[in-house]
């Protein structure tokens, strides 16, 4: 994903930095343009299933996938050109799946929640 920079993966969380361009919002409320929640969303997975396959492999026949959003709360809005940290951490495990804590915070005053939701992660054989 082009807008993902510094991704850092450990087996207790993954954080990385989402760089927001003005041309990611075209379209998007004309005037007052922000990133919209989809792309969060679609950062934040990219970032989930980069965690899940360092604490469980799951080897060439399958992938992580995002399973569904169990919870997202979306506090203010990430206007373009704003560097915002992405941060997910375990939150439990259910059978194969992982339940993630994720987090969207702008940088570089950390505590300014953006974003914060639960995800689940599943496995999923590759496509051939």
């Amino acid at each position: 994903m082009r807008w993902i920079k510094s991704l850092n993966v450990s087996r207790s969380g993954a954080s990385a930095l989402m760089v927001t361009k003005a041309e990611f919002t075209s379209g998007h409320f004309p005037g007052n343009p922000i990133i919209p929640a989809v792309m969060q969303l679609q950062a934040l997975e990219e970032l989930g299933r980069a965690f899940c396959a360092r604490i469980r492999p799951v080897g060439r026949k399958g992938t992580y996938a995002l399973g569904s959003v169990l919870f997202a709360r979306f506090r203010s809005p990430l206007t373009p050109d704003t560097i915002a940290s992405l941060k997910v951490t375990l939150h439990s495990q259910e059978g194969a799946d992982f339940l993630l804590n994720a987090l969207v915070e702008t940088t570089p005053e950390p505590g300014n929640r953006i974003a914060d939701a639960l995800l689940r992660f599943t496995t999923t054989p590759k496509r051939h």
